[in-house]
């Protein structure tokens, strides 16, 4: 007999959680990302649906997982904050000159080359905002991703962990922060 109700509770409890963090206020970078969105998020805020719930849910208890793995902890809701872009963000990883970003993703196949952008975009306004706190770059950036329903040869699904050397000089820095210095510009 399926419990009904006792889905509903654990709905609940997945929403407080997903919602409830430890999100610092304001714009955090992700909002950069997508300033539509961002602005209706700020001007008309609505409840999480359902799926996105356990959707979020999944995600960052694969995204803590993977974290525990290479020994990673804190929050990631805001955890730092750029004066000059006046934005919070929150880097996964950032220890021995290493800078990550950490993603779950359900896809069955491997990336294509336009499959990593956005995330490639996150990572980017992370590195735009440790090289304006520091003025250095970090000699190696990361994107690690836990793809769930990948296929083997047998076609069997095979969850797997992928790592992605990103390169950026800082001329790609220095003009990114240019773009992101107009988006927060639209948005307040």
């Amino acid at each position: 007999v399926r419990a009904k109700r006792v889905e509903e509770e654990l709905t609940e409890k997945g929403r407080a959680w997903v919602d409830g963090g430890d999100r610092a206020a304001g714009i955090h970078a992700s909002g950069l990302m997508d300033i539509r969105q961002e602005y209706w998020r700020q001007l008309d805020p609505k409840p999480l649906s359902r799926r996105m719930i356990w959707m979020f849910a999944a995600g960052r208890a694969m995204h803590e997982i993977i974290r525990a793995f290479d020994g990673s902890s804190g929050s990631d809701e805001g955890s730092r904050y750029c004066d000059e872009l006046g934005i919070t963000y929150s880097p996964d990883y950032d220890r021995d000159l290493t800078l990550a970003e950490v993603k779950t993703s359900r896809s069955f196949f491997e990336p294509g080359p336009r499959d990593l952008d956005l995330y490639t975009e996150q990572l980017a306004i992370y590195a735009v905002c440790e090289y304006l706190k520091t003025g250095k770059m970090h000699l190696r950036y990361e994107l690690r991703v836990l793809y769930l329903n990948l296929k083997n040869s047998e076609n069997q699904t095979s969850p797997d962990i992928r790592v992605f050397l990103v390169r950026f000089t800082k001329a790609h820095l220095q003009a990114f922060r240019k773009e992101l210095a107009k988006h927060k510009k639209d948005l307040d």
